[in-house]
């Protein structure tokens, strides 16, 4: 509804400017994934709605637009009944959209450009509906990462798409951060073998116990629940 919501504004200041209020090919296809979410079942989501030929281009407003499924909706590539009324008459057609399970991945808080290495601030975790096998990694694994191509603010940032940092070295010196309630600890230790960030780690302290925690930087290691 929100999405919605803004097309719609962003058409009527156009109109108000004397411009044309085109519903672009992204614009359409952003208010039919819109409007075919509604009905989807929890955990599903749409991942690409493919436009065919006759809706390409066409002026119409977003509340012009209808969505209709034959069936109910499952993952893969299903067609939905798409209705789209404009001043030159209405248009039907059978639109593709494929729908997939909604997963936990990374995206750009700005945009990358290659070798720029990432930051915490640069990353963000959001529920998304994909397709397809790419890997994904968390926020601390792609931290210290440089990047090897482009890619654009609220993208999705994938594995391919990042140079991991190297491992620490088994026997690299970490610092241990205990959480256990309200209570933190630190303690100092060195690492039983080599780790990437993001990696779960296994830290020796000097007293010879043996923690178990998450290597969340090249010299950090956080546990919870377990106290040194």
């Amino acid at each position: 509804m929100i999405m919605r919501a803004a097309i719609t504004l962003t058409l009527a200041a156009l109109a108000l400017c004397g411009a044309p209020a085109r519903a672009h090919t992204d614009e359409l296809g952003a208010v039919i994934a819109t409007l075919a979410t509604e009905d989807l079942p929890p955990g599903l989501g749409v991942a690409e709605v493919h436009l065919p030929k006759p809706l390409v281009g066409l002026d119409a407003a977003p509340d012009a637009v209808t969505v209709a499924w034959p069936s109910p909706p499952r993952a893969g590539r299903p067609s939905a009944r798409v209705t789209v009324r404009t001043a030159r008459g209405t248009q039907r057609a059978w639109v593709p959209i494929t729908l997939a399970p909604l997963v936990a991945v990374t995206l750009a808080t700005r945009a990358l450009a290659p070798g720029d290495v990432l930051a915490a601030g640069d990353l963000r975790r959001e529920l998304r509906a994909m397709s397809g096998n790419r890997t994904m990694l968390d926020v601390d694994a792609l931290v210290g990462g440089k990047v090897t191509r482009a890619i654009a603010q609220g993208a999705v940032v994938a594995s391919a798409d990042v140079a991991l940092a190297p491992p620490a070295a088994r026997g690299a010196e970490v610092q241990v951060i205990v959480h256990t309630g309200a209570v933190t600890a630190t303690a100092r230790g060195t690492l039983d073998r080599a780790t990437r960030p993001g990696q779960p780690a296994t830290v020796r302290l000097a007293n010879r116990t043996v923690i178990h925690g998450t290597l969340v930087d090249g010299t950090t290691v956080v546990v919870a629940g377990v106290a040194p």
